[in-house]
């Protein structure tokens, strides 16, 4: 991440740029996964989470405790980054 200070006036319009990413090969394979989880539901989501994370999960059901001791490993940098990109949705 750049950071400016006090930049000068002419410099303005690059700073406010947000970086732009094509995407357009992305989204036939976005199509497919979409259309198998709509057609497939929870079985095509555990079939992702292998085939993308290789975790075999059971379910999707995550307990309190599992919540709060996942949530104390995670930097508060990082969950103010997460909850600035939230807002940015």
């Amino acid at each position: 991440m750049k950071k400016y200070d006090n930049p000068n006036k002419n410099q303005w319009d690059e700073i406010c740029q947000r970086p732009t990413i094509d995407y357009s090969d992305l989204n036939d394979a976005v199509s497919k996964i979409l259309s198998n989880v709509k057609s497939n539901g929870d079985n095509a989501l555990f079939e992702y989470t292998l085939e993308f994370d290789g975790i075999e999960l059971l379910n999707f059901e995550v307990s309190e405790k599992e919540l709060n001791e996942a949530q104390g490993t995670i930097s508060e940098e990082l969950k103010a980054a997460i909850q600035l990109a939230k807002s940015n949705i």
